[in-house]
């Protein structure tokens, strides 16, 4: 006779307000670990080069100085976890004991997202239960690679299931259940620029090609039977974005991002075009230290609402629910986190210089002398207005929401990128989240997108 399995059992909480909204958690009373993994490309890996271009004499001591590490010291000791290292970034070998969690700098990485989305994440299950989890995350991530160059049968998916066996082992060592939670993706700059053929359809059976492989190869390392949850980060870069009349539809990982949210078991966790990067926004692609330590923030939001809440919803368009009001008037709903929607125009954090009337977002009716955006407005809590130059000349139109770069790339820059004059726009929700390190409110941002619909006059 087989041996029967343990029945889960779980904690819920009472009713309370997380980031401004009433919510329960659920939260595992068994005595389970629960592990966040971290793959992609240099931003998953914490790439960082402190704000410049050029390396001034002293590097590593103006760095530290300029760019800080801001996770450095371990909140939760007990409960934030890595493989035992300098930080959670694992490079294939075999880890035999876990060590409280936080950041350090190595070669070319900074920080990473992963201290801060645990902790952030622990300080809000703390308002919520007595009952506090373990969590134990890491990173495996390599720059400069596509998609290919990191799926099954690649050195870092290979890493990837040496750290989840470790932390398994460790776990069963202690006498404790583990569980992986959640694997985040963030990638696709190279196959932006390099891969041949690529469309969304293409980016789309890569993302569910590798939530098949993971999903089986984990399970088998840890007999779990729940499933893994795979979040994306959006990446904020576009390739040729300012190339007429279809640069800024043509961005197929970004929108491939966007399509692949509810797929299964994948969900989108947020852009991060509002987060500083770490050069001077012409030609950097990296976020910086605080702008890793941010996501971090904004993706414990997500996993926070989609592996013990109510479940996750990606900021981004109601498409069926375009409307026009007049031939050059049209409004649009929005999914939106926390309501309600802010149009953000301070510049605090994302620049407006050169977005024009559309603030980020790019209108087009496929004609030569297109109509354009010459204002948007707030509707009610989840909805913006936007206002046409002129009527559209055509039956077909489309709209795209950070998807262009507000200047043409200087020869020889790859960019541009970020909050300054990279792809970008002005929309964010109202969450209610103070960074744990900084002080400084954090929103959830509108993910960049593109859709296409008809003009009925």
């Amino acid at each position: 006779m087989a041996a029967s399995r343990k029945t889960p059992t779980y904690d819920l909480s009472a009713l309370i307000s997380l980031y401004g909204e009433p919510t329960r958690v659920s939260i595992s009373s068994d005595n389970v670990i629960y592990g966040i993994g971290v793959n992609g490309q240099s931003n998953a890996y914490g790439s960082s080069n402190g704000h410049l271009e050029t390396q001034p004499a002293g590097y590593p001591e103006w760095l530290l100085a300029h760019d800080p590490i801001l996770a450095s010291k371990p909140i939760y000791p007990l409960n934030a976890l890595m493989l035992d290292g300098v930080n959670p970034r694992q490079s294939g070998a075999i880890s035999t004991k876990f060590i409280p969690l936080l950041e350090s700098r190595t070669d070319i990485g900074g920080e990473t997202l992963c201290t801060s989305l645990v902790n952030h994440l622990l300080q809000k299950m703390s308002l919520a239960t007595n009952l506090l989890p373990t969590f134990v995350a890491f990173v495996c991530a390599q720059g400069s690679a596509s998609y290919a160059d990191l799926k099954r049968g690649s050195r870092w998916y290979a890493n990837t299931l040496i750290a989840i066996q470790s932390a398994f082992d460790i776990a069963q060592s202690e006498g404790r259940q583990y569980i992986q939670l959640a694997m985040l993706w963030i990638q696709g700059e190279s196959d932006n620029a390099n891969t041949l053929n690529l469309s969304v359809n293409a980016r789309r059976a890569m993302l569910k090609q590798r939530e098949r492989d993971m999903t089986a190869d984990i399970k088998a390392i840890t007999g779990q039977t729940q499933d893994i949850i795979f979040f994306e980060v959006q990446i904020a870069g576009s390739v040729n974005s300012r190339v007429e009349p279809d640069g800024a539809f043509n961005q197929h990982v970004k929108q491939a991002s966007i399509e692949m949210d509810g797929d299964g078991n994948n969900r989108l966790a947020g852009p991060f075009y509002q987060m500083p990067t770490s050069g001077n926004g012409l030609n950097q692609i990296h976020m910086d230290n605080k702008g890793q330590n941010e996501l971090g923030q904004r993706c414990a939001q997500a996993i926070l609402a989609e592996c013990f809440g109510s479940g996750w919803r990606a900021f981004k368009p109601i498409r069926d629910s375009l409307r026009w009001i007049s031939k050059k008037q049209f409004i649009l709903e929005f999914d939106v986190p926390i309501l309600p929607i802010v149009i953000d125009t301070s510049s605090t954090q994302v620049s407006t210089i050169g977005l024009g009337g559309g603030l980020g977002f790019w209108f087009d009716d496929y004609s030569d002398f297109s109509s354009r955006i010459s204002s948007i407005s707030v509707v009610g809590d989840h909805s913006l207005q936007f206002n046409l130059s002129a009527a559209p000349s055509g039956k077909s139109v489309r709209l795209s929401y950070a998807m262009r770069a507000t200047i043409l790339p200087p020869k020889g820059y790859s960019g541009p990128y970020g909050p300054l004059c990279g792809p970008r726009g002005c929309i964010r929700d109202s969450t209610q989240d103070v960074n744990l390190y900084t002080g400084q409110k954090s929103y959830n941002w509108l993910n960049a997108f593109y859709i296409h619909f008809n003009y009925p006059y």
